[in-house]
């Protein structure tokens, strides 16, 4: 939860990296997979949808400069391993 004293415009943002572009209808689900998170901490939700090609090669400053950011100030909630399918992990 958050505490007292941090301000209450600040956000959440959230990188959701997959290994293939997404169809609309399938970023729409993982956004409202989300609203849970947003009604218990009244907070907003900030997504950002790129593939892990994109991520790790990008092709722009903006880009890099996102990557360079995420390595500073980004949380990993799920490890990669847990959310590869069974069959895939080795």
């Amino acid at each position: 939860m958050w505490g007292k004293s941090w301000p209450m415009n600040s956000d959440i943002d959230l990188l959701i990296l997959t290994t293939q572009l997404l169809h609309e209808e399938d970023r729409e689900h993982l956004i409202n997979e989300t609203y849970p998170l947003y009604l218990e901490c009244g907070r907003q939700l900030s997504h950002q949808f790129r593939t892990v090609a994109e991520f790790e090669n990008p092709t722009t400053e903006r880009g890099a400069t996102f990557k360079e950011r995420i390595a500073e100030e980004g949380r990993r909630i799920f490890s990669r391993d847990s959310l590869l399918p069974k069959h895939n992990k080795q």
